[in-house]
């Protein structure tokens, strides 16, 4: 699903993102694509993804750290 519309950017995009380049906000997001660079109406669902995504991290780094 398109999240930026105006950029074509994908939530699947924004998570690979916040994953490989340890992305923790907006600004972080912008260095690695336009994301909010025309109308900004993506800003709250690309926040939304990457906090989500960076809870997601935690939950698997301290079940990695329990085995």
């Amino acid at each position: 699903m398109y999240v930026c519309l105006c950029n074509r950017i994908s939530d699947k995009t924004i998570k690979t993102l916040v994953r490989n380049n340890h992305i923790t906000s907006i600004s972080g997001l912008k260095k690695c694509v336009s994301i909010s660079s025309h109308c900004g109406k993506c800003l709250p669902q690309a926040t939304q993804l990457i906090q989500n995504e960076q809870i997601n991290l935690s939950v698997v780094t301290d079940i990695d750290a329990v085995q």
